[in-house]
């Protein structure tokens, strides 16, 4: 809305008419969802202004959000994901090498976006249920992850080296962070 008012500044909400709305949406230079939220931002505003009064209707009614495009992702084979998870543990003049494939690693066996993946906490892990909670970001909905026999293993393994790390008590931090041990070392680690 900062955005809304710096253009229009105090011109009436009355005054605003449905070609202003838009063409100032197309000037924004934004990508197709970003417009679609401004858009439903001045809808919200407008449908105040509508509740309270100010205005008889909605210079946006009738107004569409634009469809966002869908892009098609080019899925790797797993003989391809192999390779890649090979080629980043094989850097020689790393010293996370190791770490950082197991995450790529564990985000191709999980089938986890790094926004899921690096919010994974221990205490999301459930071994005896065979899953794990996570959140989509983008949505803020909560989800069950199946821990897939194909996973079990690094997950076992990096859990192993958590409880290592925190002095060998049999128990990891619940609070620390799957994708920071698996990907960001610390020098205790190396």
């Amino acid at each position: 809305m900062t955005k809304a008012q710096q253009h229009w500044g105090d011109l009436p909400v009355r005054n605003l008419k449905k070609s202003d709305i838009l063409e100032w949406l197309a000037s924004l230079k934004l990508g197709t969802s970003w417009q679609n939220q401004h858009l439903r931002a001045i809808r919200a505003a407008l449908k105040l202004a509508v509740d309270d009064g100010i205005i008889y209707r909605s210079p946006l009614e009738g107004v569409k959000e634009k469809k966002v495009s869908r892009p098609i992702r080019a899925t790797p084979t797993f003989k391809e994901f192999q390779a890649i998870v090979d080629s980043v543990r094989n850097q020689r003049l790393s010293d996370t090498a190791h770490a950082s494939a197991d995450y790529v690693e564990f985000m191709g066996l999980a089938g986890l976006g790094l926004a899921e993946a690096s919010s994974l906490a221990w205490g999301d892990v459930n071994f005896d249920r065979g899953q794990m909670i996570t959140y989509r970001h983008k949505t803020k909905q909560g989800f069950a992850v199946p821990i897939y026999p194909q996973v079990l293993a690094l997950l076992k393994k990096r859990w192993k080296r958590a409880v290592e790390l925190n002095g060998g008590n049999g128990n990891a931090s619940t609070t620390a962070y799957v994708s920071s041990e698996i990907i960001n070392p610390s020098e205790s680690q190396l």
